[in-house]
């Protein structure tokens, strides 16, 4: 580790490597060439930048060359072609520093916003020309306006679905059973007895049909019984008549 005050003092190394060495030194208070150096874990810049809601995220340095990301990414390789102007604009300095930017990429019908924020602010940070760069899809933004209007949205699909099943339910459990006791009772009343009437459901609905059965089955024995009783009093008698003597 060098004292150069030329170099920064957040360094990052291990090109050609599996991934970025990052190392930062701070001096020790009391020693004059005192130094203390850490390494800071790629794993934890990752997990750092892998939140819901940001969509692809990565960190690179002032060559555009990535140093940690959200997603999987291979060390130091570059960023996609259409982000290479939003990454130097980020590192152009107005005024007191660098400022943000932001880009709208529109591929077909697929629209993604990128953005980029250098580092910036005090400490040690300040200077060492790193840029966050974020890109995410349109139509995945968490929009709070957005996300209560999709949630009303899909609260009144789901309320009018609901209606739709109960009042189907209500056809089928309430409306044809009666519609079909109806039709039963008037035909029953007609002087149909030979339809038998079958309950749909074991219900209230089912009990008046039984009831109806019951009573189209002791109509239709009281019809049988009468029936029987007239053709036997039609019926011829063949026993021999008092008074006739035999020769």
């Amino acid at each position: 580790w060098s004292r150069s005050k030329k170099l920064p003092l957040v360094r990052v190394s291990g090109e050609g490597g599996k991934e970025p060495v990052v190392q930062a030194g701070a001096p020790v208070p009391g020693r004059d060439r005192g130094t203390l150096v850490g390494e800071i874990r790629v794993e934890f810049l990752n997990s750092l930048l892998a939140r819901p809601g940001l969509g692809e995220v990565r960190v690179v340095d002032s060559a555009g060359l990535t140093i940690a990301a959200s997603e999987g990414f291979l060390a130091f390789e570059e960023v996609p072609s259409e982000l290479t102007d939003l990454v130097r604009a980020a590192g152009v300095r107005v005024g007191a520093g660098p400022v943000e930017n932001a880009l709208l990429l529109r591929e077909g019908n697929r629209v993604e916003v990128a953005a980029a924020a250098p580092f910036s602010g005090g400490g040690i940070t300040a200077d060492i020309g790193w840029t966050v760069v974020s890109r995410q899809d349109a139509h995945r933004f968490e929009i709070a306006p957005y996300e209560r209007e999709d949630r009303s949205v899909l609260a009144g699909m789901l309320g009018l679905a609901a209606i739709i099943l109960c009042l189907g339910w209500i056809h089928l459990v309430i409306v044809r059973p009666l519609r079909a006791l109806a039709a039963g009772a008037e035909r029953l009343a007609d002087g149909d007895l030979k339809t038998v009437l079958y309950p749909r459901y074991q219900d209230e609905v089912g009990a008046v049909v039984r009831s109806l059965e019951l009573l189209r089955q002791q109509a239709q024995a009281l019809r049988h019984n009468q029936q029987a009783l007239r053709h036997n009093q039609t019926r011829p008698s063949t026993a021999p008549r008092s008074g006739d003597g035999g020769r």
